[in-house]
């Protein structure tokens, strides 16, 4: 009987969980993703409003590991009147401390700290937060993650991964549910919720993923705001691992003083 049932589990898409699988070992194999440096030669973020109408961002990422934890910053190159806009996110050293969030507005020539539920605002006008980049991008962290289940996801094995957000700290989002590819532990798939509706989606396919040496990446990318029926896509052109970066591109009062 066990034997049918899995069968037809595995028929429909969802498979068992084996005992090996934990979210520890899974969010360590999203992380070990990530070499001790990396640059991405350019991305964008084109975004669409309601009205069809579209805005192109275009920039740079840079990011690397220190003692197990992330640090990642991005600058905008274009358009003009966005050039030099910067954000700047540093994960905490000490358990259960939050991560620290910058970002730097050139009209204001000021950097700001983002706490709170500013975290889930807008992150330069798109449709990710400043929140979602850091979810999405290397590991889910914060909240309670739990282990779902594990199914097919364009027919290759996923591992689904909820975390709980504690909507009294500011979270826009109180549940977040993530499709992990098991071969390259990139998130493939993406789900906000608020009051158990889908409000946001993250999708992205196995035909986007691409390597640079060992380390896995995402090339392509489409953010949607189900409830401001808005879309975000996001693009890869070039990335490089293994490249140093200089400490002032992590330091809070120097991350945004260019490349």
């Amino acid at each position: 009987m066990r034997t049918l049932v899995t069968l037809c589990l595995v028929l429909l898409g969802v498979l068992p969980v084996r005992a090996a699988d934990t979210v520890e070992s899974i969010t360590a194999c999203m992380k070990a993703n990530i070499p001790e440096a990396l640059q991405v030669r350019e991305f964008e973020l084109a975004t669409a409003d309601k009205t069809g109408g579209t805005r192109t961002l275009v920039g740079k990422l840079h990011a690397r590991l220190e003692k197990g934890k992330i640090n990642a910053m991005m600058r905008i190159l274009a358009p003009s009147d966005m050039r030099d806009a910067a954000y700047l996110v540093r994960e905490s050293s000490e358990p259960g401390k939050e991560e620290e969030m910058y970002v730097y507005i050139p009209a204001l020539q000021k950097v700001r700290r983002i706490t709170g539920g500013m975290k889930d605002s807008s992150l330069f006008g798109t449709d990710l937060s400043y929140s979602d980049v850091k979810q999405i991008t290397y590991a889910l962290s914060g909240g309670t993650l739990k282990l779902e289940r594990t199914e097919n996801l364009e027919a290759r094995p996923a591992w689904v991964l909820s975390m709980a957000a504690d909507v009294s700290a500011g979270a826009r989002f109180d549940k977040v549910y993530a499709w992990i590819d098991q071969k390259s532990c990139m998130v493939l798939k993406a789900e906000f919720q608020q009051g158990g509706v889908v409000r946001k989606r993250f999708t992205s396919a196995a035909k986007y993923l691409a390597q640079s040496g060992p380390y896995w990446y995402i090339t392509q990318a489409r953010i949607e705001d189900l409830q401001e029926k808005t879309h975000t896509e996001f693009k890869i052109t070039g990335l490089l691992s293994d490249k140093d970066l200089a400490d002032r591109l992590f330091n809070p009062r120097a991350f945004y003083l260019g490349n």
